[in-house]
């Protein structure tokens, strides 16, 4: 019995193999064992992620003071410390002053900003298919004309612009005090709305400054870093007072360190 149970289990295989070798499928997925699925792998943060602070401040004061100090070869340190005396003198004006805190390593986003919708794309002005009614008034010499209902050139597309400070930053923590930084900062203003065409044709577009950096840099934690300038284009300058500068600087800080002092 144990025999013949053998071989038709012998003869059941065979005629399986033969039947999967007819169908193109290679035999040997019947003959493999279940094999467990691979865990998948686990993306984990560092055991002791380092906390981090980043400052960024920009300030302004008359271009040909700014000039000065930038031709006084002095160190990042010192140009960043005469401003700060200059606010109390109120020669110099901090006009933006944002900050973050986060984790070495990892991205950093802070804004001080809103958004501001304008029309982005018109239908043009046109004449109705059909005119039903026309009104008639008179001119300026008092003689009476027929008035044709005309649709001016009307807005069919919208788009938003954040209007303000924005931060983009990434701080990796180095040894000795030295932290790696990627920075983008960027300033955006309305200058005014231009106007194109004429008649019922006329829109207004918008036009904006948006001065911006994009750089990486080495520091030391806790000391100001001069990154460039921010300046406002002439249109957004002061009437009075003559042509502004902006510098931009800034200050990470690992606040690791910072907490191991107050221990």
């Amino acid at each position: 019995m144990r025999q013949f149970d053998a071989s038709m289990n012998k003869q059941g295989f065979c005629g399986l193999t033969l039947g999967v070798a007819l169908l193109g499928i290679p035999a040997t997925i019947f003959a493999q064992e279940d094999q467990p699925i691979p865990p998948k792998p686990v993306v984990s943060m560092p055991v002791n992620p380092l906390p981090v602070k980043v400052v960024y401040e920009v300030f302004s004061l008359p271009m040909t003071d700014g000039a000065a100090l930038q031709r006084a070869g002095i160190t990042d340190a010192e140009f960043y410390s005469r401003l700060v005396a200059g606010l109390k003198e109120k020669k110099v004006k901090l006009e933006s002053f944002l900050t973050v805190r986060g984790i070495s390593g990892q991205s950093m986003v802070t804004s001080q900003a809103e958004d501001y919708t304008y029309p982005l794309e018109f239908e043009p002005a046109e004449l109705p298919n059909q005119v039903i009614g026309m009104d008639r008034k008179k001119d300026a010499k008092g003689k009476e004309i027929t008035v044709f209902p005309v649709t001016p050139a009307t807005p069919s597309a919208y788009k938003k612009k954040l209007l303000g400070e924005t931060l983009e930053v990434e701080a990796v923590v180095k040894e000795n005090g030295r932290i790696d930084l990627r920075v983008a900062p960027t300033r955006t203003a309305l200058i005014q709305k231009d106007s194109y065409g004429q008649g019922l044709s006329k829109v207004e577009m918008p036009r904006f400054s948006t001065p911006e950096i994009r750089t990486a840099v080495k520091t030391l934690s806790g000391q100001a870093f001069y990154l460039g300038t921010v300046s406002a284009p002439d249109e957004l300058q002061p009437e009075e007072g003559g042509q502004m500068v902006s510098f931009a600087f800034i200050t990470a800080t690992d606040l690791s360190v910072e907490a191991s002092k107050t221990k």
